[in-house]
């Protein structure tokens, strides 16, 4: 009878740590917030942006935000640019046992380049340092008791400009780690991750410029605009692969999120499992 009573009591600690461990993910949804540029065509100038849910599962998901910024002004015209502001959130929900610690593990990462292409048969003064230029990614949150490391990226960078034979490319990367720590309720509990950064890109056309300006672009892993049947027809400098031959589908700012129950958790059940087996062989006895 005794071995009985200590079966039910190893089965009891296994059940309790399995449902501590239940820390589950609900409610996810990516979208782009009004400070984010809206979407450009114009004459010599275009910029689209993206947000999608790359995968998700009731413990990890994994987001992508991706845009595309280019210009190309025309002959004996002015400089033109534009600057694409990205601003978006990741909201979800994570459930866990009334009183158990869990952890949040957020990698952020950020891939592309910066693309200057020379099409003014080498005239002087078609770039400057400010006609290619990205910033670093502020990353803030919402939810939780407390944070280690950072949803923030020091990629600020920009391309030196002049005048450039070919094609030019400056890459675009950067990855940090932070941790999210939070106690469950029972309920769910509500988190957010917002990101903003900005991207600049700029033609300039002066001095004898018979041809147009330079093509620029900053390529963070949405299509060309050549390639979309947009605008920009004859500009290559924002394609893929283009120069560089790069991988649309590798560049971005990426976020991957994994929920882990407290470290302890797993100790417990292991021990429930230990437990469990070997009464089962002293009752077998």
């Amino acid at each position: 009878m005794r071995h009985r009573h200590g079966l039910w009591a190893a089965a009891l600690v296994l059940l309790t740590a399995a449902n501590a461990s239940a820390a589950t993910i609900g409610g996810l949804w990516i979208v782009k917030n009004s400070g984010n540029s809206t979407d450009q065509t114009a004459a010599q100038t275009a910029r689209v942006s993206a947000v999608e849910i790359l995968s998700s599962s009731a413990t990890a998901f994994s987001t992508r935000y991706s845009a595309n910024a280019a210009a190309d002004v025309g002959a004996f015209q002015s400089t033109q640019g534009t600057t694409l502001n990205a601003d978006y959130t990741i909201t979800f929900s994570v459930t866990h046992s009334l009183g158990v610690n869990y952890q949040i593990d957020v990698a952020t990462s950020i891939n592309g380049v910066l693309t200057y292409l020379d099409d003014a048969l080498g005239a002087a003064g078609n770039g400057t340092a400010a006609d290619l230029t990205i910033s670093g990614v502020s990353g803030s949150r919402t939810g939780g008791s407390s944070q280690t490391g950072s949803l923030s990226l020091a990629t600020g960078t920009s391309l030196v400009g002049g005048t450039h034979t070919g094609g030019v490319n400056q890459a675009i990367s950067g990855s940090n780690f932070a941790t999210i720590f939070a106690t469950g309720t029972g309920a769910a509990q509500l988190y957010t991750l917002t990101f903003t950064f900005s991207a600049t890109a700029r033609s300039t056309c002066s001095g004898l410029c018979v041809t147009g300006g330079d093509e620029k672009a900053v390529r963070l892993g949405a299509p060309g605009f050549a390639d979309s049947g947009a605008i920009l027809a004859d500009t290559t400098a924002d394609n893929y692969p283009g120069v560089g031959s790069r991988t649309q589908s590798l560049d971005g700012h990426f976020v991957n999120v994994t929920v882990i129950p407290e470290p302890a958790t797993a100790s417990l059940l292991g021990l429930g499992l230990a437990g469990l087996s070997a009464l089962r062989r002293r009752a077998s006895r």
